[in-house]
């Protein structure tokens, strides 16, 4: 940032002073806006790295080359054999997909476009019509906090609508 030297600033005119207090505002304006610039670039490359340490390598198994020369298993009694998902595990799957979805919208910075709104509209419509009555505790809890959620989307993005 440029430096303020006062008695500099004493010996010129009141106009010459004005001047150069307003190039000074000026050059520290753009020094701040630069240095925003680069913590936003500094968090998402933290993130990034984050992101990426996160992330498991798989494992390399060896390679069975009598496997290679075995029968294989038809695919129709392979699924035949795989363990089916209760329906209840399908909805918890999905509501706990779209909850993921909402809070990331509810945490964006930014105001939500129509079709995001309209997402959580039809969201928010799904859960109201929800029944308690046939889900866990857990399913239930999550019927909960998606309803509140998009309650608190609506709220604060009701303004906020742009064109898509």
């Amino acid at each position: 940032m440029a430096k303020l030297d006062k008695e500099e600033l004493e010996k010129l005119t009141p106009l010459e002073r004005l001047k150069r207090l307003k190039d000074l505002q000026k050059e520290n304006e753009k020094e701040i806006k630069e240095a925003e610039k680069l913590i936003t670039e500094t968090k998402t490359r933290i993130e990034n790295d984050n992101l990426a340490e996160s992330v498991k390598v798989p494992e390399l198994k060896p390679v069975d080359i009598e496997s290679l020369f075995r029968d294989e298993s038809s695919l129709e009694n392979t699924v035949q054999g795989a363990p089916e998902q209760s329906e209840e595990e399908s909805q918890l799957y999905l509501l706990a997909q779209a909850y993921e979805e909402a809070r990331e919208m509810y945490q964006s910075e930014g105001p939500l476009n129509e079709e995001q709104l309209e997402w959580i509209d039809r969201l928010g419509e799904k859960v109201e019509k929800a029944s308690y009555e046939t889900f866990t505790k857990e399913l239930a809890d999550l019927v909960v906090a998606t309803k509140s959620l998009v309650h608190k989307i609506r709220k604060y993005h009701q303004h906020d609508i742009i064109p898509t």
